[in-house]
């Protein structure tokens, strides 16, 4: 991952589902000085078009006026959302995590806001390690559209022994991906 020192104009910008880790989420963004997180939290079911992205809703001081339910996440999820705010500024935005073309779709579109692409423009990094499998593939697929840096954060250690059991049971449906 890219740690050098940005110029003074520039931010280190990070795009972060907001699945169901706390430790992966926060301490990359504390390591490696971010500015700026993006945090894409689940909202199957939200207003607006693939890719669309309220900045002025997401950059709310208060968590109740951003487009987010707070009351939707677990302890853990606004654990990680507190535990960011402390040293960067954290910026919720609704996506389907389960729409590639959603979280591909918000990450070119925070891009494009942060000029990410120009030479003047702010490093964006794409977390892939956080979410769903689909999201990761949308944050990955839009680092690469925009030149910004995906990452992946190896976990310390599993909660539970993953050579005896497995990490999930059951399906609960199959999704179709987009032929490229």
């Amino acid at each position: 991952m890219d740690t050098s020192v940005p110029s003074v104009a520039e931010r280190r910008v990070h795009v972060v589902p907001l699945g169901y880790e706390r430790d992966r989420i926060v301490e990359p963004l504390r390591r490696h000085g971010a500015d700026v997180a993006y945090l894409l939290v689940d909202a199957p079911d939200r207003d607006g078009a693939r890719g669309d992205v309220d900045f002025e809703a997401a950059g709310a001081a208060d968590p109740a006026d951003t487009r987010v339910d707070p009351d939707a996440l677990t302890d853990y999820q606004r654990d990680a959302w507190t535990a960011a705010a402390e040293f960067a500024e954290v910026r919720p935005i609704p996506v389907a995590l389960a729409d590639v073309y959603d979280a591909l779709g918000l990450t070119t579109t925070v891009a494009a806001r942060h000029q990410a692409s120009a030479a003047d423009g702010d490093r964006l990094f794409g977390n892939v390690s956080t979410g769903p499998r689909i999201a990761a593939v949308g944050v990955a697929l839009a680092c690469m559209i925009v030149g910004a840096r995906p990452y992946s954060v190896e976990p310390e250690r599993h909660r539970h022994d993953v050579r005896s059991e497995p990490l999930t049971e059951g399906v609960a449906r199959t999704v179709d991906l987009p032929i490229y």
